[in-house]
């Protein structure tokens, strides 16, 4: 396969001259798109069928630790995670594949809270007491949203502007979670040697 060819032949005719043409060349007659029987032109697939995927994501923690007295001591936290995310996928008409288009977002949020009370003693003679209390809640708030949409024929490529008569409905899914608990921690008295 000569890379140098298929380069040239994408970039004169935009279209999908591959060295494995259905047909050969010899079928080219006007208005004939050029359709590879196993493999698509390199630079084809680079420029008519591409991904775009993003993600921007945000997480983070903050906490309060507050010593009330020398052996009690109460911590109060929050921790955030988020993100938001694009997957789309275009096949276009004279690729190899049945020519489609496929668009996904999906959105997540999870807040957890922690609320804990902290018991630690030395009781003398290599003797430590140690205690928890606490409690916590936690939500997560799912959304993905998909569409995917196959053609046979038409333009040689699909974009969201073009689709419409063999459209589906996106796939929709919005789900919650939530979860709370209390953390009674074990007690133990332990004896260092």
């Amino acid at each position: 396969m000569d890379l140098q060819a298929q380069k040239a032949d994408y970039f004169r005719t935009r279209t999908n001259n591959s060295w494995n043409i259905l047909g050969g060349y010899a079928t080219a007659a006007p208005g004939y798109l050029p359709k590879a029987a196993y493999h698509n032109n390199a630079y084809w697939t680079q420029y008519e069928n591409y991904n775009n995927d993003s993600r921007q994501r945000y997480f983070g923690n903050i906490s309060l630790n507050y010593k009330i007295t020398d052996h009690l001591n109460l911590l109060g936290r929050v921790s955030k995670d988020s993100y938001n995310q694009l997957f789309e996928t275009r096949i276009a008409v004279g690729s190899y594949q049945t020519p489609s288009y496929s668009k996904y977002l999906g959105t997540f949020s999870e807040t957890n809270y922690d609320l804990l009370l902290n018991y630690d003693q030395d009781l003398g003679h290599g003797l430590n007491l140690k205690a928890l209390l606490g409690a916590m809640f936690g939500k997560m708030s799912p959304l993905y949203l998909g569409r995917y949409e196959r053609r046979t024929g038409g333009p040689s490529f699909l974009c969201p502007v073009q689709l419409g008569q063999n459209s589906q409905r996106p796939t929709e899914f919005y789900g919650r979670k939530e979860v709370d608990g209390i953390l009674p921690g074990p007690r133990s008295v332990t004896k260092s040697c």
